[in-house]
């Protein structure tokens, strides 16, 4: 794995079409306790100890206005574990809810640190697509998000998915997997209080037809 790729994002007029959109496998997929507190723990001490940069839309571009978030990558020594565990995850999720053909995490796992103001919106990332046009991103078929904070330690921050023209809010609990095709829209949503600190992941494969 080689953490190259950075969050991806298509304008409006570059978004899947409505009928990808509303197919019965944009239904993320949810595993709760997929990672131990303990896990977790570990995971945000990393965020902590790690000098951030601003997160970027794909191609390396700063946007202000469609994604601020702390973020930096995982190298493949951090975890190993977790890269085990979310290998032997993907196998079972493709079986059981997606059937795409997938060749494995061409890119490293992004540390996100979404902080909020008091009282005021903080970090967010608006409605984007986790597909990209050129490079690694080009080859992403599902996304990952693993919910590392406790939801008690922070306000706002929801995941939230259009999944079929529908808005769909993922579940916040520590330790939680979201799973969901690239191509389907989602956005994190302004984080009014607390810090929330997740993980990203992409695997790859052969482009969508």
């Amino acid at each position: 794995m080689s953490p190259r790729g950075d969050a991806a994002f298509l304008p409006p007029g570059h978004l899947p079409s409505p009928a990808k959109q509303s197919h019965p496998l944009s239904k993320p997929y949810i595993r709760e306790g997929f990672l131990s507190a303990h896990e977790c723990a570990g995971l945000r001490t990393l965020a902590c100890e790690r000098a951030v940069h601003q997160g970027r839309l794909a191609g390396g571009v700063k946007s202000d206005s469609v994604r601020s978030v702390g973020a930096t990558w995982l190298d493949d020594g951090d975890a190993p574990w977790l890269s085990i565990k979310l290998a032997r995850a993907l196998s079972q999720i493709c079986a059981d809810a997606f059937p795409f053909d997938i060749d494995g995490f061409d890119e490293g796992f992004q540390l996100l640190r979404y902080e909020g103001g008091a009282g005021k919106a903080g970090d967010f990332y608006d409605w984007h697509v986790d597909i990209g046009r050129a490079g690694s991103t080009k080859r992403r078929k599902l996304s990952f998000v693993l919910q590392l904070s406790d939801p008690l330690a922070y306000e706002g921050g929801e995941l939230m998915l259009n999944a079929g023209g529908s808005t769909v809010v993922a579940p916040k609990g520590e330790g939680t997997l979201i799973v969901f095709p690239s191509f389907v829209l989602h956005q994190v949503t302004p984080l009014i209080a607390g810090e929330r600190v997740s993980l990203a992941a992409w695997a790859h494969g052969p482009t969508f037809r």
